[in-house]
């Protein structure tokens, strides 16, 4: 389904620049793969399903081939990968959680050990988590 859409996309902008394509893919495409992705604990594999589709609508957009990496063009475009979004959403879901006030959730909160993706360590993932702020 996805798929379909950006490839509906790509052949509506044929003429258009690349980052008005990849504009309109964020705009379209990034909603559904981002819906609730914050509350979801999801496994490795699904992870990186969703990442390499992420990947391959940057692909698609500038005519990479499917064996050559996207990560710096993804860095050049300001762009984050999907696993980079699917951890920053998490944890602003526990923080948003944890800001609540629902006696419920905090008793969760404050229960329930959090998972590692969700704590600001920077270590898994280096500079990137060093420019997003993990203050809260």
């Amino acid at each position: 389904m996805l798929m379909f859409r950006i490839c509906s996309i790509l052949c509506k902008s044929k003429l258009a620049p690349e980052p008005v394509k990849l504009q309109l893919i964020k705009s379209y495409c990034l909603p559904y793969l981002t819906y609730c992705i914050g509350a979801l604990q999801l496994s490795e594999n699904k992870l990186r399903e969703l990442n390499v589709c992420w990947n391959d609508a940057f692909r698609r957009v500038f005519g990479f081939k499917r064996y050559e990496s996207v990560k710096e063009l993804q860095w050049y475009c300001g762009e984050m990968s999907l696993a980079y979004i699917y951890y920053l959403a998490g944890r602003n879901f526990v923080i948003s959680v944890s800001h609540k006030n629902n006696r419920s959730l905090s008793i969760l909160y404050n229960t329930m050990p959090l998972p590692h993706e969700f704590v600001c360590n920077g270590q898994s993932f280096g500079r990137m988590f060093e420019l997003i702020s993990c203050t809260s």
